[in-house]
């Protein structure tokens, strides 16, 4: 479903997924973020684009973006290595912009460009507005994530029945997973006895970052990146919403 046909009825299915509905017990499972509840000035002006090629506001622009702009600088004091942005129900990775940039912004007026070239969250940011649902962000710490690393993790009541390596589409993998398989797959599972027994809802689909150490002998890590709701709006990677008895409990990676 496109985000600017949500029926108020599919958005409140999909609403509790949103991170600003997680529960604080889940929140303490995810990567670590800044959280900016927007105003609703600030909410608005984000759906106007400013000349992209500018570097800074200007007087002219509204209000609601300068008091974001502010925002945002105090998020990126002290970060060296700049920031990822998003909206709780998405991040702006559609954004050729973004995509470009490697999802890193080192200035607000980059983060604002990141958000306003990203069909997807102008899409969401509409849809919001319509609906009078307040539009949060959040601004984490960038880091490189190794496509590899990244999971998607099959939850139905309460049980991981599912996980995908998330970066399906290529022929062959960047890096195999194979020599590691069973100890990531280990941590996974126990890494989700946690997440079932944080989360406020109980079918959803995760995604998280496994540092697997790139086969350095390090333990691997696991943060929450993502929630997003259950059945076939969500990618099933390497399982099939068609075949509902595949989501066997496996773990499915490119060979």
């Amino acid at each position: 479903m496109s985000p600017v046909s949500w029926s108020r009825a599919y958005f409140e299915r999909i609403r509790p997924t949103f991170l600003e509905c997680w529960a604080e017990e889940l929140r303490a499972l995810a990567v670590s973020h800044v959280h900016l509840p927007l105003t609703p000035a600030e909410a608005r002006a984000l759906s106007v684009t400013p000349p992209l090629w500018r570097e800074r506001l200007v007087a002219s622009d509204p209000e609601g973006l300068h008091s974001l702009a502010a925002r945002l600088q105090k998020a990126l004091e002290g970060v060296e290595q700049g920031v990822f942005v998003r909206l709780g129900s998405g991040s702006p990775k559609d954004s050729a912009l973004f995509r470009e940039q490697g999802g890193c912004a080192r200035t607000p007026m980059m983060a604002l460009k990141f958000l306003q070239t990203s069909p997807r969250t102008r899409a969401h940011l509409s849809r919001f507005l319509e609906l009078g649902h307040p539009v949060h962000l959040f601004v984490r710490h960038w880091v490189r994530i190794p496509p590899w690393q990244e999971f998607r993790c099959f939850m139905r009541n309460r049980r991981l029945v599912g996980i995908s390596q998330l970066a399906h589409r290529g022929d062959t993998p960047e890096y195999s997973l194979a020599p590691r398989a069973e100890e990531l797959g280990r941590t996974l599972q126990d890494f989700f006895v946690g997440v079932a027994r944080a989360s406020h809802v109980g079918s959803a689909v995760f995604d998280v970052w496994c540092d697997t150490g790139a086969g350095d002998g390090a333990p691997a890590r696991v943060w929450l990146l993502d929630a997003n709701p259950w059945g076939p709006a969500s990618d099933a990677c390497l399982f099939d919403w068609s075949q509902p008895e595949g989501f066997d409990g496996s773990f499915r990676y490119l060979k």
